[in-house]
């Protein structure tokens, strides 16, 4: 990412993360995710020694099954409901930490506690449809006080 446009790219992944935990994940989204869970799981039990070692957590822990077996069977029961309701209970976006590293990071700072827009510049003309909701991400308010912004100089960071 370029920092010029690094506002912007904070500024859509709270957009995200909001709309996230406001909506969750739309259906067709959570099938195809819960898919791809379910099936990486076979990636974890591919080898004996891996199932060896689920198992010998299994008995050192008093688990009536291998964690990765629960794990599996709980995927495969899991709706979109308790997800949605996971995320609103874990997930709180107001009390997010950003952290990021810039090459001017006043002015960035500047940029986020003043809520300024922030316009994502490409390289190369992008459709009308992504250069539409750009458009609506520039804005997005991020609402942050400037008393929760903070610059810390690169030669303090580890000190």
């Amino acid at each position: 990412m370029k920092p010029d446009n690094a506002h912007f790219a904070i500024r859509a992944a709270v957009r995200e993360l909001e709309g996230l935990v406001a909506q969750g994940i739309p259906a067709d989204k959570f099938e195809a995710i819960r898919t791809f869970a379910r099936r990486y799981y076979q990636l974890f039990v591919q080898t004996e020694s891996r199932r060896l070692g689920y198992a010998l957590d299994a008995r050192f822990y008093a688990m009536p099954r291998p964690p990765i077996d629960t794990l599996r069977d709980a995927w495969a029961r899991i709706d979109r409901a308790a997800v949605a309701a996971a995320l609103r209970r874990h997930i709180h976006p107001a009390a997010l930490a950003i952290v990021a590293v810039a090459p001017n990071g006043r002015a960035l700072a500047d940029a986020i506690a003043a809520d300024a827009p922030s316009p994502i510049v490409y390289d190369a003309p992008k459709p009308d449809e992504i250069t539409a909701e750009d458009r609506t991400i520039a804005t997005y308010p991020l609402r942050i006080p400037r008393a929760r912004v903070h610059v810390v100089p690169v030669n303090e960071v580890f000190r």
